[in-house]
């Protein structure tokens, strides 16, 4: 949970990454969700996350 109370959960079946708030039961995708790969939009069964000071995944 970042310092905004926002929850961030990798999806490696889905090659996605959500952020959900309090409540939030769909989330909003930040990164991923156009399959697994290799290219600048895809992730490959994404496992940790991380998180630099301006908020970037």
């Amino acid at each position: 949970m970042d310092e905004q109370r926002y929850l961030y959960v990798s999806d490696g079946a889905k090659h996605e990454v959500r952020r959900y708030q309090l409540g939030e039961k769909n989330g909003t995708l930040v990164a991923g969700g156009n399959g697994g790969g290799a290219d600048l939009n895809q992730l490959n069964f994404p496992t940790y996350l991380f998180f630099d000071r301006d908020h970037s995944v």
